[in-house]
Parts: structure tokens; C-alpha cells; sequence
């Protein structure tokens, strides 16, 4: 029987994976005692989760209690059950994330190997100001922040929406794209070496 104004959503492998990961990290979280962080966020409530495309690492952010206090951010990864807070992004309210596009591939062919792959590719962040940060993973788990690489709104809050970022393949070359509620942005340009940190800088610069 056709259920009247049903909307029909069809999802490829990767999607399917990535909701399966939520799932499993949501459930997950049942079990996590943020009380043992001692951190302000540990009597705050959730206000969103960003899961990247492997389904190993997941950035938490949590609703100022009052008026008073400042937007938290933690970090969690599927090999440890304690989340680590984030200084560098406090009072920071996350609205988008960029991923690396080989997110997934690079995460499969490290679980292959046995070589790990709790590593994260540098990402981007946005906020709900307009402010970008780059952010990265070490394998150790060591959460590392940028200096702010640019303010879309120049001083005026502009609620960043979407943020997505690739390559050229086989080429340095690459594309930024930066949406808010009234217009989409496009960063692109070079930058000297992949292993360069941090890697988008010069993108912003340019």
C-alpha cells in the first residue's frame, strides 16, 4: 500500500557505512561518562556530532549551559571510550566540517594493512561566525588546531552551512567551497607540498 507523501531516499555503500558508524557511535555513547573529563561540557547538552566518512573519529559539540558559558568541543575516536575537549575551539560553535575526500579509502587500505588508521587527514571547520580553522589528527590521537585561517563574514557573524574541500588528482591544486545561508564561496589554488602544515593557508592566502 503507498503510504501518501512518503519520500524515497536512496543511499550508496559509503552513506549506508557512515549511518551504520553513527549508529554504532551513538550507542556507544551510552556507555561514555563525560564526568571524567572534569570537563564544563560534562552537564551540557549535546548540540550536534560530525562523523567523518570512516566512522573512526567523531568531533561532539555541546550547547552553552547559560548565558555565561562558552560552546564546548570534544573529540572522540572508535579505539578509546574517553573524549578528549578541544581549548583551541572553545566558545567555538562547530556548524560544518570538511573532510578529506580520501578519508574513507585511505582508512580501508590502512585497516588492510594492519597499519592502524586512527590517523585523520587535515580537515576544515566552520562556525556559526563564518571562521575557519584547520584541524588535524595525529595517530597518537593528539588533536592539533590551526591558527583561524579566515573570517567569511569580515567581522559580522555568517553562519557557515556546508564545507567541502578536494584535489585536483595528481596535482596540488585545490578547491574550497564554503556555503552560508545566502551565498556559496569558492576558494582554490596551490599548495607546495601535501605534507605542509597547516596545509590550507596558502589557499586562503592566495
Amino acid at each position: 500500500m503507498a503510504v501518501p507523501n512518503a519520500t524515497v531516499v536512496y543511499l550508496n555503500q559509503f552513506e549506508i557505512l557512515n549511518l551504520l558508524q553513527l549508529l554504532i557511535f551513538i550507542l556507544s555513547l551510552v556507555e561514555i561518562d563525560f564526568l571524567k573529563t572534569h570537563s564544563p561540557a560534562a552537564d551540557a547538552k549535546i548540540s550536534n556530532m560530525y562523523l567523518d566518512p570512516s566512522g573512526q573519529h567523531l568531533f561532539i559539540t555541546f550547547a552553552p549551559r547559560d548565558s555565561q558559558s562558552p560552546c564546548e568541543v570534544m573529540y572522540l575516536n572508535a579505539k578509546s571510550m574517553t573524549p578528549k575537549e578541544i581549548p583551541k575551539l572553545t566558545s567555538h560553535n562547530i556548524t560544518a566540517i570538511a573532510w578529506s575526500p580520501t578519508q574513507l579509502e585511505e582508512f580501508s587500505n590502512s585497516s588492510s594493512n594492519k597499519s592502524g588508521g586512527a590517523s585523520l587527514q587535515p580537515i576544515l571547520v566552520g562556525t556559526s561566525k563564518g571562521l575557519i580553522f584547520e584541524v588535524e589528527i595525529t595517530a597518537s590521537g593528539e588533536v592539533k588546531v590551526s591558527k583561524q585561517l579566515f573570517d567569511i563574514g569580515k567581522g559580522n557573524p555568517a553562519f557557515i552551512c556546508g564545507l567541502e574541500y578536494f584535489f585536483v588528482p595528481r596535482s596540488n591544486k585545490c578547491f574550497i567551497l564554503a556555503a552560508t545561508s545566502k551565498k556559496l564561496y569558492q576558494f582554490h589554488g596551490f599548495v607546495s607540498s601535501k605534507e605542509e602544515r597547516p596545509l590550507f593557508a596558502s589557499i586562503f592566502n592566495s
